[in-house]
């Protein structure tokens, strides 16, 4: 945690910081025990600073700096307080109150955005300052680790003190910025605040300088001791104790004084006459029935404190008080540098210090979960309170155990720093609730702005003198590192050796050489070098901490002497290469032909680049790239140096340039060092792989080092050993095949299968086959990246493409990628073809060509239509409003040559995306029926679809089945097409086409069933017709197109789906009849009709007839159907194709009497002549049709004369052609009326 704008905040509050560099300890400071919120205040400039998290980092930041306003200019600041203010039921939801108190008396305070809440002197005289009194919650010890509730603020004054009950400072801090806000909403600068009671107390004998109020914990144990030593009654002794609060006081005579309430208090004169007058006022308002006087504001009551017992120092001063948080102790510091530590049950002195200038005191609590400790504490940890001293004279912080009365530690800090401290506590309601953990006791501000925190484990509290004797050894050796200049390194090694924890000898030994104020690279070598002469040449019993601490001091010898090797110059001869080309070179460097060479040159862009010799890598860095702990492996087995795991990728760089540069310039001395060093050879490799990943060296001399080092690796002990070989040959394939498909990648393998064959070794032989192969399917693969990129002008995918992610999953997954870059493209499974077939050139062609050259069977035109099929039919899934796609997908299907495979790929297709879909549309379609709902939400929960969308979609499956059910009337005659992948991975991982040869051809019966419900459902979606589409089909077809199991009832009834035919004939002329509602007149002269969706329809009408065997059923329904709407030339036309002449004379000759009986009762004016017209026998059957003849369209009298003429003629039944012939003479009357009533009117 740390404060960056603290120098802006030092100019804010004293001006030029550089000429008072100590101005930290001028201001007043208090920190919230959450940790999260400071104060700093001087003069009348007050700061907040509020805790903010900056990449991860907290941070504290201004958020009030001002100076605040005040009713005299010669007011100042004199003491300060913060605390949260918990205004729900956890520290979540607190605020943060600053508390102030000024030289004129007045107390004011603030919210944590510097507003002012409340106002108020309680005392003309200054005040000296302001405390909390708070109490642990509960009778744990651990009750210490929790934040207190405030009980009162406690105000002190010269010659008193002013107590503020903490629900009364809530209730008052809650209305106040309730009038606050309202005020600020309606546009007001001031707000009516509510003033705020308190109780003075006053302080007999003694002027005060600071107090502070306790309420004395009462435990278990002194309750029982309270109970039996006191006498009386056993029901008597069982009451509860009763506790006050007690006062402690430090000021001059006496210099510390206990005190506490008295049971009864008197109030002042002036109080008492003040009531009086006030009593008597309002008894004569009251008889003579005036109004009352408004109420004043009362005068705060006062009480005198009782004197429990003094300790009384002549001519000294007690400055300040402060509590420990467990209430047990209190510091005193006084004005001639003494401080002391007070047991406050018994009120004896404890401890005391003098001669502690300037002291700085503060009280904090052993750390009890470390610094990442849990959230929560338990109950069995061990806790025990601790005094911080801070002498900024001599820049050092003591802690003190008043129980052990013992210094514990000491910390070596800036002499110009702040010692925090916080209240502890936090203001709620008074409501019991959960307690915070307290994350902020104390810290340590540094002028820098860095807040320090002090953990104190409890085991330090019983620390041995040779302990203690470390720490000041550790300490002399600090502060020698500082003054570098006159180091001695014989007395440091002296000191080093003193020290006899061999932990903390280990810590200092890496202080010194890495720490900040570290030695250089060859003082840190002769440093270790003595130290090593310190250890004995035998070693006899010696402890484990002392094995290790030697362990370590032989490694980092060891290192010192590696780095030494690497770093220092050397003469190297200079090899003329001036007249040879990059390619001969490479040649050489690699140990390889020169086609070899020409297709790395392909890819990577390798220059004739100088070598550079200079090593950028500083001892420290080069150290951390190790494991330098000791460890007892190293005495018995030899000395073993690992590399540290996840070293940073630049300094990864920095090391293997230094490495490889020994390797290819000195190879006897890196032997050398290697065996010396116990290197491992895993090690070095994983270094080359990861800092030639994150900066590859694309010179010439770059890929010699990597070639050389390799090859050293790989050779290293090969005649003692090749065990290592094996796994330096897995080391590398498993970081290169989880590496995106680059040149780095490729380069890389392509100099470790030089290095493999330059062996001459036949047990990695296979190895390098195993790469000639790998390395043909990356630089393909790059080839076709390389296409795809230019062609959509990207600079770079956005997706890695490893060499396990594209050819180690098995045969089809370059297919997939290839797929959806064409989708990327521009292409579809429709253009596609076109665009293939097409002779000009595309960008579809030319990425399809360049993947044939490596890739001829994978990049084939069937195999590419149904990946990018799929790839259609998966973005379908995500949006399912698209149509679009799925009639690519159908039309597409088309394009496949071989029957066989178009109708396995048709069928994985309905499996895996439509087939369920349709059996929960007809399930919907079932309920729509039945009741009503909101279509739009049943369409979007059931199908993912709007309700629009659905005719469309059922559509395009109505089109896929059709195509699935020509496709399988020619699978079996022609010669199945042998589409397979290119064989690229050599573990089997069925892809698309796999899983399309293993789909088994459907059965036709059942495609055919399905094919009529999409039919029957695109009907009675697109046409909103209103009948359970279900009941068109009998109960095993329902059974099977909804894949359930068969009822009961099916198995007792056999002929129980009578009624299947009688409701197809329903669905069929209700269908036949919304279908004729499409028919639309065109604009224009003459009769011209629009019919191609009525058409459309009738088609699909036609095909469930034929396959119901209804066909002459659903033509007589259109030729119905068309009469009823007026559309009698249209109906005509379509009359010669029926055959079953009988019903549809009948049908025709009923819409002949409907249109009669519309014509004879339509006419308001002349009905009574129509209906003389009309025969008496005709009449009647007019008049039952009367109602009826409003469902069909008006018509002229010549084509209703022309329809009953036809009629006439055509109907057998004897009955049915009298009342024809009847019809016939009643229209031809009609007519002739009709005529002569138009000829007279003209």
């Amino acid at each position: 945690m740390s404060i960056p704008s603290l120098s802006s905040i030092g100019q804010f509050l004293v001006g030029n910081t550089a000429e008072q560099p100590g101005w930290l300890q001028s201001v007043h400071s208090s920190v919230s025990p959450l940790g999260d919120f400071l104060v700093l205040g001087l003069g009348q400039r007050l700061v907040m600073l509020q805790a903010k998290y900056v990449q991860g980092k907290k941070i504290l930041v201004p958020a009030f700096q001002e100076a605040v306003s005040v009713l005299s200019e010669t007011e100042t600041i004199t003491s300060l307080i913060t605390f949260p203010v918990v205004s729900g039921r956890g520290a979540t939801s607190s605020w943060n109150c600053t508390v102030c108190g000024f030289n004129s008396g007045q107390v004011r305070i603030y919210s944590d955005s510097g507003k002012l809440l409340v106002q108020k002197a309680f005392h003309t005289t200054p005040v000296k300052q302001i405390k909390v009194q708070a109490m642990p919650e509960g009778k744990h010890f651990t009750n210490v680790l929790h934040s207190q509730s405030v009980q009162e603020v406690v105000v002190v004054y010269m010659s008193m003190v002013v107590t503020v009950s903490g629900s009364d400072l809530y209730q008052t801090l809650r209305d106040n910025l309730s009038h606050l806000a309202l005020a600020t909403a309606q546009g007001l600068q001031f707000s009516q605040l509510t003033a705020l009671p308190g109780m003075k107390l006053l302080v007999p004998e003694q002027v005060v300088s600071d107090c502070e109020s306790l309420v004395q914990q009462n435990t278990s144990y002194t309750q029982y001791l309270s109970i039996t030593m006191r006498g009386g009654l056993v029901d008597e002794r069982h009451k509860p104790v009763h506790t006050s609060p007690i006062f402690i006081s430090c000021g001059l005579n006496p210099f510390l004084q206990y005190h506490d309430r008295s049971p009864q208090y008197s109030t002042n004169p002036v109080a008492l006459a003040q009531n009086m007058v006030s009593t008597v006022k309002s008894g004569f308002y009251r008889l003579w029935g005036g109004k009352e006087e408004p109420d004043q504001p009362k005068p705060d009551p006062e009480a005198t404190l009782s004197i429990c017992h003094s300790i009384k120092d002549e001519g000294r001063a007690g400055l300040e008080v402060f509590l420990s948080p467990n209430k047990m102790y209190s510091a005193v510091r006084d004005e001639k540098n003494r401080v002391m530590v007070v047991d406050n049950l018994s009120g004896t002195l404890v401890q005391a210090w003098r001669g502690y200038h300037r002291c700085q005191v503060a009280w904090a609590v052993t750390s009890w979960g470390g610094k990442d400790g849990e959230e929560e504490p338990g109950s069995d940890v061990q806790v025990s309170v601790i005094l911080l001293l801070y002498l900024p004279r001599r820049g050092l912080i003591e802690v003190w155990s008043p129980e052990q009365k013992n210094k514990v530690t000491e910390f070596h800090v800036s002499k110009h720093g702040l010692l925090l401290r916080s209240s502890l506590a936090c203001l709620d309601d008074g409501i019991p609730r959960r307690r915070e953990v307290l994350t902020l006791y104390c810290a340590f501000l540094q002028p820098g702005g860095t807040i320090n925190q002090f953990f104190i484990p409890f085991h330090a509290l019983t620390t041995s003198s040779s302990a203690e004797r470390d720490f000041q050894l550790q300490a002399g050796l600090r502060d020698q590192m500082e003054s570098d200049s006159t180091l001695e390194l014989d007395k440091v090694v002296e000191q080093l050796v003193e020290v006899r924890n061999p932990q903390l000898r280990s810590h200092i030994i890496t202080d010194i050489i890495t720490g900040e104020n570290k030695l250089n690279t060859a003082r840190a070598a002769d440093l270790l070098s003595l130290v090593l002469k310190t250890f004995p040449s035998k070693e006899e019993n010696i402890s484990i901490d002392n094995k290790l601490f030697r362990s370590k001091v032989c490694k980092l010898d060891r290192l010192s002497q590696f780095y030494h090797d690497l770093v220092k110059p050397r003469d190297f001869s200079d090899t003329n290469t001036a007249n040879t080309s990059r390619e001969e070179l490479l040649c050489m460097e690699l140990v390889t032909d020169l086609e070899e060479v020409e297709c790395v040159l392909k890819l990577v862009d390798i220059k004739l680049g100088e070598e550079e010799m200079e090593v950028e890598l500083s001892f420290p860095d080069f150290l951390s790239c190790f494991e330098t702990d000791g460890d007892l492996s190293s005495a018995k087995d030899g000395l073993s140096i690992r590399l540290r795991k996840n070293i940073p990728p630049q300094l990864a760089v920095n090391l293997f340039s230094a490495l490889s540069t020994l390797i290819s310039q000195d190879t006897p001395s890196a032997l050398d060092q290697f065996q010396q060093a116990g290197l491992h050879t895993e090690d070095i490799t994983q270094l080359l792989l990861t800092a030639n990943l994150h900066q590859l060296d694309t010179t010439v001399d770059g890929v010699r080092k990597i070639f050389q080092t390799m090859n050293f690796l790989l050779n290293r002990n090969a005649n003692v050993d090749d065990r290592h070989r094996s796994s330096m040959q897995e080391h590398v394939r498993k970081m290169l095949r989880k590496q995106d498909m680059n040149q780095t990648v490729y380069l890389l393998a392509t100099v470790w299968k030089c290095v493999l064959v330059a062996s001459n070794c036949q047990a990695v032989a296979m190895y390098a086959e195993d790469w000639v192969r790998k390395l043909h399917q990356v630089g393909s693969f790059l080839q076709i990246k390389q296409t795809y990129l230019g062609l959509s002008e990207e600079s770079s995918l956005h997706t890695s493409y490893t060499l396990s992610g594209v050819f180690e999953c098995g045969n089809g997954r370059l297919a997939e990628i290839l797929a959806r870059w064409l989708v990327r493209l521009g292409a579809d499974a429709r253009s596609l073809v076109r665009e293939v077939e097409s002779m000009e050139d595309n960008k579809t062609r030319q990425l399809i060509d360049k993947c044939k050259e490596y890739f001829p069977h994978s990049a084939d035109q069937s195999i590419l239509v149904i990946h990018i099929c799929w790839e259609h039919m998966q973005s379908w899934t995500r949006d399912r409003d698209s149509l679009n796609l799925v009639q690519l997908v159908v039309w597409s299907c088309w394009s496949l040559s071989c029957p066989s495979l178009r109708a396995r790929f048709l069928a994985l297709i309905w499996r895996t995306f439509f087939e369920q879909l349709l059996r929960d549309c007809a399930r919907m379609s079932e309920v729509l029926a039945k009741s009503i709902s909101n279509k739009d939400n049943k369409c979007r929960e059931v199908l993912q679809m709007k309700a629009d969308t659905v005719a469309g979609w059922l559509a395009r499956l109505s089109d896929l089945l059709d195509c699935q059910l020509q496709t399988l009337t020619l699978t079996g005659e022609e010669q199945v097409m042998e589409l397979q992948y290119d064989i690229l991975s050599t573990e089997s991982q069925p892809h698309l086409l796999d899983h399309v040869w293993a789909c088994p051809v459907p059965d036709m019966e059942l495609i055919s069933l399905e094919h009529q419900l999409a039919m029957v459902l695109e009907l009675t979606w697109t046409l909103k017709i209103h009948l359970r589409p279900m009941q068109l089909f009998n109960t095993a077809e329902t059974t099977q197109l909804l894949n359930t199991q068969p009822g009961l009832m099916s198995s007792i009834f056999t002929d129980h789906n009578v009624a299947v035919n009688k409701a197809r004939v329903v669905w069929l002329g209700v269908t036949t009849e919304a279908a004729v509602g499409h028919i639309h007149l065109v604009p224009g002269e003459g009769k011209q009709y629009d019919t191609a969706v009525f058409l459309k329809l009738s088609d699909k009408l036609l095909q469930l007839g034929k396959v119901w065997f209804l066909s002459d059923l659903v033509k007589v329904c259109q030729v119905d159907s068309l009469y009823r709407a007026g559309y009698d030339d249209l109906a005509s036309e379509m009359r010669t194709s029926v055959t079953d002449m009988a019903s549809m004379s009948d049908r025709l000759l009923e819409v002949c009497l409907l249109r009669l009986a519309k014509h004879v009762w339509s006419g308001a004016v002349d009905s009574q002549g129509r209906l003389a017209a009309v025969p008496p026998a005709l009449i009647t059957q007019l008049a039952d049709r009367k109602q009826a003849s409003t469902g069909v369209a008006e018509a002229g009298m010549v084509d209703t004369v022309a329809l009953l003429a036809w009629a006439a003629s055509t109907v057998e039944d004897t009955d049915r052609h009298n009342l024809a012939t009847q019809a016939l003479s009643a229209a031809q009357v009609l007519q002739v009326r009709n005529n002569r009533t138009s000829g007279g009117a003209g």
